[in-house]
């Protein structure tokens, strides 16, 4: 079985994906469960790193992305960039602050 996103200002056909198959599927989530084992060992300056650094490719790509965001949600060009920025200055803060977020802290209750 296959699915179609399309565009929505046109109505037009984008692109066909098959679905994955059972097999396909449980490959990608023992491969999802083998990463977020790895992951949950990283530091948080490690993190922030890697979030920085995604901040940085959004940006640099965002023109690229606010293309197919309008393309395949039909938002005007304006607000999909808007929307890669947000999502870029989004990783930046949490990049910055999620050490702080999440540290041990005692709530009187």
């Amino acid at each position: 079985m296959e699915f179609s996103t399309i565009n929505p200002w046109n109505l037009e056909p984008i692109e066909k994906f098959n679905n994955h198959t059972d097999e396909e599927a449980n490959g990608i989530i023992e491969s999802v469960d083998s990463t977020f084992h790895q992951w949950k060992k990283t530091s948080f300056e490690q993190r922030s790193a890697l979030l920085i650094k995604v901040g940085e490719v959004l940006l640099k790509n965002k023109q690229t992305y606010a293309a197919h965001i309008t393309e395949e949600m039909g938002k005007p060009i304006s607000e999909s960039l808007a929307e890669v920025e947000k999502c870029a200055w989004v990783c930046k803060f949490y990049a910055e602050n999620a050490a702080k977020f999440l540290a041990p802290r005692v709530v009187e209750t």
